[in-house]
């Protein structure tokens, strides 16, 4: 989920952010077209870092990665560094230089879900340019990142980006979580889609270690206060199950769970379906909270499902999205799974 991609520090957590800021960031990057780019002094790991201010003139044809830094940040903070977790708001947009600021046709947004994402820098996780553009951010930052394909996406389409397009996002660097000694922790948000997605296929995880999982029809009283993943199903399905290492698309719609409202849905923070995109993550991965990894597996196409996911296997004490989910909320998804695609 990109909460929406994955959030104990950062164990128990599915986005693991500290404080979620929802601002949209504006660039202003369009000024006097003869003044010349600046490189970087030390381009990370062999990639040529181009910067530009606000004020200079966006390239027609990005070869290298560029950063147009827009709010500094904490200055007090430590700059994000390779081996951080990061918890991050964007928005992307097909690179058109013809275009205000460069942006074409947007394609996602982590601001419009009010989640944001998060993920280990140089783990493979995101987009090349993604984890070479946020080090050096600090909280509280903001940064437009112009990525061209050799950094993005390259040859490969993807949904609502063609193959071979150079991307612009804007950048909030909302928190740094962790560092690599927490990799084993899952840090992604619970419904993330393209920037969040933006990585090579990974090998098939280990199995995680299995929860203890309660399992209720539909007929049956909801617990007043769960302390177990709680399962219902709802329809069978049909075909073979969803297991771990395997991809999954879904559609859900996710509440605060309160067992005194019908169904134990209290307040909705968010849902695939009101965006008309389902949402695709790899079972197993961490790449969303603990209770949707090992509650989504075992469904089949076509099933649908009910979880009910205490914190510690949600977002845990940090919660997210801004106070949309408070610390230590316990939350209610209804979840279909669409499709079984290809790895």
């Amino acid at each position: 989920m990109k909460f929406f991609h994955s959030l104990a520090t950062t164990t128990a957590i599915l986005t693991a952010t500290a404080s979620i800021m929802v601002s949209t960031v504006a660039t202003g990057a369009t000024e006097s077209a003869g003044t010349a780019a600046k490189k970087t002094d030390a381009p990370a790991a062999g990639n040529a870092i181009v910067k530009l201010t606000r004020k200079q003139a966006l390239p027609k044809s990005v070869k290298q990665l560029t950063i147009i830094d827009l709010v500094e940040g904490d200055k007090s903070a430590k700059a994000a560094a390779p081996d951080n977790a990061v918890v991050v708001h964007y928005t992307g947009w097909l690179y058109d230089a013809a275009k205000p600021e460069g942006k074409g046709e947007k394609f996602d947004s982590s601001i419009e879900r009010v989640v944001p994402m998060g993920f280990f820098l140089d783990a493979g996780k995101v987009i090349k340019g993604w984890e070479l553009g946020i080090v050096g951010m600090k909280p509280k930052g903001k940064r437009t990142l112009i990525i061209p394909p050799s950094l993005a996406y390259g040859d490969r389409e993807r949904p609502k980006i063609p193959a071979n397009s150079t991307l612009i996002f804007d950048v909030e660097l909302v928190d740094i979580v962790g560092t690599r000694d927490m990799k084993g922790s899952s840090v992604t948000s619970a419904a993330a889609p393209a920037a969040a997605a933006a990585s090579a296929t990974p090998a098939v995880p280990a199995a995680p270690a299995p929860l203890t999982i309660v399992r209720l029809a539909p007929q049956d009283v909801l617990p007043a206060a769960p302390t177990q993943l709680t399962i219902i199903d709802e329809a069978p399905g049909e075909g073979p199950s969803a297991e771990t290492g395997n991809p999954v698309l879904v559609q859900y719609t996710g509440w605060l769970y309160d067992p005194g409202q019908p169904g134990g849905k209290g307040k909705k923070f968010d849902s695939s379906r009101d965006r008309s995109q389902p949402f695709r993550f790899q079972l197993g991965a961490g790449r969303v909270i603990k209770g949707w990894d090992q509650g989504v597996a075992g469904m089949k196409v076509k099933s649908k499902r009910t979880l009910i996911i205490p914190a510690q296997y949600g977002y845990g004490e940090r919660g997210a999205g801004g106070g949309l989910i408070p610390p230590g909320a316990t939350l209610i998804f209804d979840v279909e799974l669409v499709e079984i695609p290809p790895a």
